[in-house]
């Protein structure tokens, strides 16, 4: 941890805070903290990679072995996508959140905070991957692009919530009281309206805000507005941004759900492809790697452009502070490449199939021991 004393003002007379910044440890070598991240992502994807494995082995699965070469190699993609991404989100996205918070609070103005926080809130809910999964599987209810600008406005609006209830010191618990009382009369609303379909889309979209672009950097940022107001109540204002921030996907996808009527379109699940030889192989990625950057650096060019601007109005951070964020959005951009390709070429093709397999079958309770362990390896 690097300390900063940053000067504030209250009552007319100096108040010094100490904000402190999450930074990687200078002495601890690169190759190190890769070595972790790597462990990190590998205990996190191997326990579905080995149910997959074990079911090819029974009976109850007819994949070929060129599926499940597929399905692996996707795999491997995705560890390694997860690995470097998540080194940049501690490289770039934690200390960004963390500067662009206390920058602005230290400026005092209210307006540019809270425009900034929303237009933040949305950007970082777009570069969400998991953002990008949830789209891609809404079976056609609404357009994926209507889906994503959904849940980012809704994600902006409440990070803004957030960061007025920590100015003005309001109740976290009456906040989010009011507003579930707000999510279930519209969650009636829908099912009158007939498109029950968004429900779960809806609360599918809250998970969003527990991804691994957003969680770090709304609370860096609560934790640097936090750290610079002060006060006694430091340690309760750095928390429950996240919790705010997870209801405004669901409200913002309900209000969409009563405004727009749900598509008829039948649902198309992704099928895992069957490749005859190393080749075609890798012609899948091939032919998926381009849409994924272009999208990718689509996601994440306003985010670096905000920060730039913000840097050369406000902040003025050093060279090296900036070079090791700049290299932080290098490992974030190819990671997030690499795990979208994974993911949608053989990882999640994979994971439809198995689901249809075993909901298929006559003991469909095994569903539910099976969720569970992968659910706990997951969050692990």
């Amino acid at each position: 941890h690097s300390h900063s004393d940053i000067p504030a003002t209250r009552h007319g007379v100096p108040h010094y805070t100490t904000i402190r910044r999450t930074v990687l440890p200078a002495k601890v070598s690169l190759h190190r903290i890769i070595l972790t991240k790597f462990k990190e992502s590998l205990f996190s994807v191997t326990p579905v990679v080995a149910l997959v494995c074990i079911l090819y082995l029974t009976p109850l699965v007819s994949l070929t072995a060129r599926e499940l070469t597929v399905f692996l190699l996707s795999s491997v993609v995705l560890i390694i996508g997860m690995t470097l991404f998540n080194l940049g989100a501690d490289m770039a996205m934690t200390p960004m959140g963390e500067h662009i918070g206390a920058g602005l609070t230290r400026s005092r103005k209210i307006t540019a905070l809270l425009t900034v926080c929303f237009l933040m809130g949305v950007f970082i809910t777009v570069a969400e991957p998991d953002l990008q999964v949830l789209a891609s599987q809404i079976a056609g209810v609404v357009s994926s692009t209507m889906l994503i600008v959904t849940v980012g406005f809704g994600v902006g609006l409440f990070l803004l919530m957030a960061v007025l209830k920590m100015l003005f010191h309001k109740s976290l618990s009456s906040m989010l009281m009011f507003f579930y009382m707000t999510l279930f009369a519209l969650t009636a609303l829908v099912v009158v309206n007939g498109n029950v379909d968004f429900l779960p889309m809806a609360f599918d979209s809250g998970g969003v805000t527990t991804g691994p672009i957003t969680v770090p950097f709304i609370m860096a940022l609560g934790v640097g507005i936090a750290a610079t107001l002060g006060g006694r109540d430091v340690g309760e204002n750095s928390f429950g941004l996240v919790a705010l921030c997870s209801i405004g996907p669901i409200l913002a996808v309900l209000i969409l759900g009563i405004a727009f009527q749900a598509s008829d379109s039948t649902y198309v699940p992704p099928i895992l492809p069957n490749v005859s030889d190393s080749v075609e192989l890798w012609h899948l990625f091939h032919e998926g790697l381009p849409t994924y950057i272009k999208e990718i650096a689509t996601s994440l060019l306003p985010i670096i452009a905000m920060f730039g601007v913000f840097q050369l109005a406000a902040l003025k951070l050093d060279r090296r502070t900036l070079g090791r964020i700049g290299v932080g959005l290098a490992y974030t951009y190819i990671g997030l490449v690499l795990f979208l390709a994974g993911a949608n070429i053989g990882f999640m093709p994979a994971g439809n199939y198995l689901g249809q397999v075993l909901a298929g079958q006559s003991f469909r309770w095994l569903l539910v021991p099976i969720g569970m362990l992968i659910g706990y390896f997951i969050v692990k």
